[in-house]
């Protein structure tokens, strides 16, 4: 709506952030806004901000895939890899893991809604996101790994 007075690059190169006026700068004002914008190049991303009593909305992207397992759960220390899968897993295989299975329509795209109760609990909750994917040309983990701030 007016003029960008600062940006910021994802260290993936995968989103900017915009700080601009209201206004544009020759203009007296003092409101603004702060935008994230997403170039949606990532295997696995958030899709709106999760909130307590809202869900938890996440997509993941795999063409050629017959299915897809969500993970939810803490980062490792350090990832696992396994012999004959792509990629590796970057959740704490000892902590408890929530897995949802989701099915992947033919563009290869798999979609998670996961709704979240309202508890104040769940408010900063340390939670980390993976999707591994299944299909004939054999079995992957997302590159990328999000971590969901619940609001």
């Amino acid at each position: 709506p007016g003029s960008v007075l600062g940006l910021s690059l994802d260290p993936d190169g995968a989103g900017v952030a915009l700080a601009a006026k209201n206004l544009h700068a020759n203009q007296v004002g003092s409101t603004g806004e702060v935008r994230r914008y997403d170039t949606g190049e990532r295997d696995l991303a958030i899709l709106a901000p999760p909130l307590a009593g809202g869900a938890l909305e996440l997509a993941a992207r795999a063409p050629g895939s017959g299915w897809c397992l969500f993970l939810l759960g803490r980062r490792a220390a350090t990832p696992t890899v396994f012999p004959g899968v792509t990629g590796s897993l970057a959740l704490d295989r000892q902590a408890r893991l929530g897995v949802f299975p989701r099915s992947v329509g033919p563009d290869g795209r798999a979609d998670l809604v996961l709704p979240l109760p309202d508890h104040p609990a769940l408010l900063g909750l340390d939670l980390s996101a993976q999707a591994f994917f299944r299909g004939p040309g054999g079995s992957s983990f997302t590159l990328a790994v999000v971590d969901p701030l619940i609001l």
